[in-house]
């Protein structure tokens, strides 16, 4: 996304960017009265440093809960048959929206982590990790981790999507006064925030100071970026 907006950014416009089944942005019309401001936290993220516990390690948590839920959904039989590799796949493939898959994730996914014996049981394999094989680093995720937060994952990953749909609604929305419509969208990038800290654990006590900090200051919304 960084460098697709990079190229395709418009001034005064902000981008929804689709990469399925091809790269393509669309313009959404932010409110005139909206100001947006992007601050510098200074705060390195060491990511070849922490991938086996960090970014490689939500890669094997989503794939674990893609071929699970599809388990669990009777979409396939056998665990390391499963052709889905992202959760887009799975709606698809369940032809449901975005708020249905929530609902799938609570009622198929446990909240709180899963051990590996945990996830022996819920697969039929004693080496669910053949599933993962072929993502980077593979190795450090596997030994480096006792818990995998599948549910976490699932829920941020639909519900960060349904946010940025419902964000480009708002603010297309003729039937919205301008202060109710900006204040929607400041609900909106918050619980990005929260989601981003709480289930994805892509922020940092930095970040968190800083979003807090422009809230405070007045501002009707503020997320990581």
């Amino acid at each position: 996304m960084d460098q697709t907006i990079s190229i395709m950014g418009k001034m005064n416009t902000a981008k929804l960017i689709d990469f399925v089944p091809s790269l393509k942005a669309t313009d959404v019309k932010i409110p005139e009265s909206v100001s947006l401001v992007i601050a510098n936290s200074i705060t390195p993220s060491p990511k070849l440093l922490t991938l086996g516990t960090r970014y490689n390690k939500r890669v094997v948590e989503c794939r674990f809960g893609v071929a699970i839920m599809a388990l669990k959904k009777k979409l396939i039989k056998d665990y390391m048959s499963c052709p889905y590799t992202t959760f887009q796949q799975l709606q698809e493939a369940l032809g449901l929206s975005l708020s249905d898959m929530l609902k799938e994730v609570t009622l198929t996914l446990k909240i709180g982590g899963y051990t590996i014996q945990m996830l022996q049981r819920e697969t039929g394999y004693e080496q669910p990790f053949e599933l993962v094989a072929s993502i980077p680093h593979i190795n450090e995720v596997e030994s480096k981790n006792t818990v995998f937060n599948l549910y976490e994952r699932a829920y941020h990953v639909f519900g960060e999507a349904k946010r940025v749909h419902d964000y480009k609604a708002v603010c297309e929305d003729q039937s919205i006064d301008e202060e109710a419509k900006i204040k929607r969208l400041g609900e909106l990038m918050n619980a990005s925030h929260k989601s981003c800290d709480m289930l994805y654990e892509c922020s940092s006590p930095e970040l968190n100071e800083l979003t807090k900090m422009a809230r405070d200051a007045g501002a009707l919304g503020s997320r990581l970026t």
